[in-house]
């Protein structure tokens, strides 16, 4: 066990990154380099002579629709090192390596799950199984994966305190850095710590009926993560063709120029009614964003949020400076930026449809190729009420933090 004395940096309570992500695992588990490949853009097959064993403490401030502070501890860190500043992380993620004697770390697991739960019964708990490229053959894999994870879920029960602790709920996946399994897991992670899950979700799944796609996703440019998804099951191969061909578009954006004149992309009425009767059908995200934003501007109208005060005095904030600062954000202003796109057909009969929602973030779809032919102006269309609503929830999840 780690020396409890080992001197482990304070999570700042002021800090503005209100999401911290714990990342803990015995030594060559494969911490360092998941971070490496998913947020450093390196080559998985880079990692083995880049990477070294991490000796201290690692934070890294990732913004992917919110923002996050990623700590990377070494091997020799348990929970007991960090004791009740464990509460200050809003998840675990613990990597276990599948292929190098992994029944020895099953305890240590258990007992760190144990401690995080007890001390903050809202984190979010996960394990990664790690190097499933190791292992060959689908049953030896899945069969390894069951193994752990019951040994896992058995040591918690064995080492809990019935009287006073509850088992906590771990979520459990297979993760490689050779492959999308380590990016499908990690924006697990990110879209369940998302305040505006649920909204997000209901917009993905009102898109697909209006659009008629098969599989959505909302895309973070730059690590891949997708922060929304629709309800239908994420298939590997889809995910894997959709990422690899976001990476390809980016690499050679900066060759891309638009044919559409900014200004003349405006979101039509009917597109939007559309969307709200899909919605109706989907979960009403619209009524539970409009309640939202509603509840919350009239909390801030003739509240002192309202107001700026400067040297004990109070200036009333003038409405159109106001829409001036959400221009610049990029918010209030459909217009802000030109919106690259592209599509995709397969000779197999689906199309892949490219949309950029903001900088930042990108709406992938998949279709039949003769749907997109028929629709294709519809499902243009359809990408502004998407983008409207995307900027929205932006908005209300930074109220949130």
């Amino acid at each position: 066990m780690a020396d409890s004395s080992e001197w482990i940096p304070v999570p700042d309570d002021e800090d503005p990154l209100s999401q911290k992500i714990l990342l803990m695992g015995a030594r060559r588990s494969g911490k360092t380099s998941a971070m490496e490949v998913l947020f450093h853009g390196m080559e998985a097959r880079q990692t083995i002579p880049s990477v070294s064993p991490t000796h201290d403490i690692k934070i890294e401030n990732v913004n992917i629709f919110a923002p996050y502070q990623i700590w990377d501890t070494p091997g020799s860190i348990t929970a007991e090192n960090f004791g009740d500043n464990l509460k200050k992380f809003s998840v675990l993620i613990y990597f276990v390596d599948m292929i190098s004697g992994y029944t020895e770390q099953i305890q240590s697991i258990a007992m760190t799950f144990l401690a995080a739960h007890r001390c903050n019964p809202d984190m979010q708990l996960y394990l990664f199984i790690n190097k499933a490229d190791g292992i060959t053959g689908k049953d030896t894999l899945t069969e390894t994966f069951r193994e752990i994870q019951d040994y896992v879920q058995d040591d918690m029960t064995d080492f809990s305190n019935e009287e006073i602790d509850a088992i906590p709920e771990v979520s459990f996946f297979l993760t490689s850095i050779y492959d999308r399994r380590l990016a499908y897991a990690f924006s697990q992670v990110i879209r369940q710590s998302l305040m505006v899950a649920q909204f997000l979700s209901g917009m993905m799944n009102s898109w697909v009926v209006t659009a008629q796609m098969d599989k959505s996703f909302l895309i973070d440019k730059k690590t891949k993560l997708y922060v929304a998804t629709d309800g239908a099951p994420v298939q590997n191969a889809v995910y894997t063709t959709c990422v690899d061909w976001v990476t390809r578009i980016i690499a050679y954006e900066e060759l891309y120029t638009s044919v559409v004149p900014v200004g003349q992309k405006t979101i039509d009425e009917k597109s939007e009614a559309l969307f709200r009767d899909a919605s109706d059908r989907t979960g009403n995200f619209f009524d539970a964003i409009d309640g939202y934003e509603t509840e919350s501007d009239s909390e801030s109208e003739g509240g002192p949020e309202s107001e700026e005060r400067i040297d004990g005095e109070v200036e009333e904030v003038d409405d159109e400076e106001e829409d001036e600062d959400e221009d610049e954000d990029g918010e209030g202003n459909e217009d802000y930026e030109d919106y690259p796109s592209q599509i995709l057909t397969l000779s197999s009969g689906i199309t892949y449809g490219y949309w950029e929602i903001t900088p930042d973030l990108a709406l992938i779809g998949s279709l039949n190729t003769h749907i997109y032919n028929k629709k294709t102006e519809h499902i243009e269309e359809s990408i502004g009420v998407v983008r409207k609503f995307t900027l929205k929830f932006l908005k209300a999840q930074r109220m949130t933090e």
